[in-house]
């Protein structure tokens, strides 16, 4: 990462903060609208009935969380040290590391 990027994100308190777009279980896809927020999370299913009634795969928001969050911090390149963790299972608030 360029070391003025870093400074600057160190400078405005950047953080990445547990999403489904970095947890293990977000199947990230590779095209489509809205590739880059939209995708399936691997981990959750539930009985569709609009289509089909088939068990289908939870569709999520790359930004949203649940309490199953385990994280994939090789999804973060080179912004490993803003991510915030959190040691109780829960979504840190902000602020809180």
């Amino acid at each position: 990462m360029d070391p003025n990027k870093r400074l600057k994100l160190r400078d405005i308190r950047y953080e990445v903060r547990p999403a489904c777009g970095i947890c293990v279980h977000y199947l990230h896809k590779d095209t489509g609208p809205g590739a880059e927020l939209w995708s399936t999370c691997r981990l959750h299913s539930y009985d569709h009935q609009k289509h089909t009634e088939k068990r289908r795969h939870l569709s999520v928001h790359a930004t949203g969380w649940c309490p199953d969050f385990t994280a994939d911090t090789s999804q973060l390149g080179g912004f490993e040290e803003f991510y915030q963790k959190s040691s109780s299972g829960t979504r840190p608030q902000s602020g809180s590391a």
